[in-house]
């Protein structure tokens, strides 16, 4: 159905149930993607956690990084008033990127959350290991400076 609208005679759309019911269904396959998509990652990130497993390595108490990883990146210094929001929340990294933080001075905590949560305090000389795409966040325990530095 077409209307005009003033002098132009431009025409207009009206919206009917048809294009509503194809706009949902558009939405609706996108949605589709996007679930697959999650669980795609959902099952590559349980895959490597079973392989972690399996070789023995606890991913959630590393102690050094993997062989073979090369820095390629490092934070700038952050103390207890400037770690970023990003930083105190739930975060990870991406595929094969792997983190080290290194505690300069004081204590922070660092947690796990997946696939199972764990706590830990880490503290000059004891460092915290990231790895790829399992989700974490940092808090201070009181005054602290540390850095995180990256690796692929």
């Amino acid at each position: 159905m077409l209307w005009f609208f003033g002098p132009y005679l431009a025409e207009v759309f009206v919206i009917s149930r048809p294009t509503i019911g194809m706009t949902a269904l558009v939405f609706l396959s996108r949605l589709q993607r996007e679930v697959s998509s999650v669980k795609e990652r959902l099952a590559a990130v349980e895959a490597k956690v079973d392989t972690l497993i399996e070789t023995g390595q606890d991913m959630t108490g590393m102690e050094d990084l993997p062989q073979g990883v090369t820095r390629y990146a490092k934070s700038p210094e952050f103390t207890e008033q400037s770690i970023p929001e990003a930083l105190r929340t739930s975060h990870l990294t991406g595929e094969g990127i792997w983190g080290k933080i290194v505690i300069l001075e004081g204590r922070l905590r660092y947690r796990i959350l997946e696939p199972q949560m764990r706590e830990m305090e880490l503290s000059p000389g004891t460092l915290g290991i990231v790895v790829p795409e399992i989700a974490h966040e940092v808090e201070a325990m009181g005054k602290v400076r540390f850095h995180v530095e990256f690796y692929r």
